[in-house]
């Protein structure tokens, strides 16, 4: 297959999997890299991508949010020239955005450079074997939840996207959950909308995902789309219950967790808060055991001094941006 090469942006398209996945199956999976997170979220046809330097170069999508366009760039080869080179381009515009740590610890201390880190957007690393032994104190509220909604008596199923009956399972909960919103405001139902076509998006690649599904009273419940992208890493995209019992989430992740583990994998990429308490709160519950970073990067421009590239925030689990 023949790669398009920077300047020359190609089109994302599902044939691309093998292609994106060549690259980012290198490295650790960060989540705005992956091709179901690409493809799902191209609800405008914005994404594109190409090759420099043997770097993948990515146009993000805009998960329907009024922003310019983004770009981002994953890979170790002559990282440093290839990144000078998209700055200093028009079409990028003088900005990478969401760009993983394994791209600035091979920058080195590159002072044509400042980088930034994107706290919001670092993705939550889930040790599986920890979340499922959930030993020690501080696991007693995850096994509380657990406990609660195990109570309720429900079932698990692994659904296949390529049956019709497994898709009407997942509509049937999302149409349930949308229901039990409010999408009065204009914001809100364009951000609902997106949502849906993402998700239908994600659906329409059959066996490319899975999806685990639980079961209340014999009626749809809940729902997680997922991948198993390698033998160690899953990585989640998309969850939705019916209702909002307690442990709900934790039953899910659990059941995600055991199938996961059942065919070799040891971590799960939970995907990032974007600074949304709600979200944070929830997703720190879950006992991170550590976040796969990313920042943004520019041109330091007149400056050539020693020291006049930004240092990098290497917040720790313990740091400001992530402390309980």
């Amino acid at each position: 297959m023949t790669l398009s090469q920077f300047p020359q942006f190609k089109r994302l398209s599902r044939k691309d999997r093998p292609a994106i996945e060549s690259f980012t199956s290198c490295y650790e999976p960060y989540s705005d890299f992956s091709f179901t997170s690409l493809w799902s979220w191209d609800v405008s046809g914005e994404v594109e991508w190409c090759v420099l330097n043997h770097n993948l170069v990515v146009k993000l999508p805009s998960y329907g949010n009024p922003i310019t366009s983004r770009f981002s760039v994953l890979g170790t080869t002559d990282i440093s020239a290839t990144i000078q080179t998209l700055l200093t381009t028009e079409v990028v515009g003088g900005h990478l955005q969401l760009v993983p740590q394994l791209v600035i610890d091979n920058i080195g201390r590159d002072h044509r450079f400042v980088v930034q880190e994107d706290v919001d957007d670092a993705d939550y690393v889930i040790d599986i074997e920890s979340f499922l032994g959930r030993a020690g104190h501080i696991y007693a509220n995850t096994r509380k939840k657990l406990n609660s909604f195990s109570r309720r008596i429900p079932s698990v199923i692994e659904l296949d996207l390529r049956d019709r009956d497994s898709l009407n399972f997942v509509h049937v909960i999302f149409e349930e959950w949308l229901a039990s919103h409010d999408s009065s405001d204009e914001a809100m139902a364009r951000k609902f909308d997106v949502e849906a076509t993402a998700i239908t998006r994600a659906l329409g690649l059959g066996d490319g995902v899975r999806c685990i599904g639980i079961r209340l009273n014999r009626k749809p419940y809940a729902f997680q789309i997922f991948d198993h992208i390698d033998r160690d890493w899953c990585i989640f995209h998309f969850a939705k219950a019916a209702g909002s019992f307690h442990g709900c989430s934790e039953y899910l992740m659990d059941a995600v967790f055991a199938s996961c583990r059942a065919s070799g994998a040891k971590y799960c990429n939970e995907e990032p808060d974007l600074g949304v308490s709600g979200l944070r709160i929830a997703k720190r519950q879950h006992h991170p055991s550590r976040f796969l970073r990313k920042y943004s990067i520019r041109l330091d421009i007149g400056s050539t001094e020693v020291g006049a590239r930004a240092t990098p925030l290497r917040r720790t689990l313990s740091g400001s941006a992530f402390s309980a």
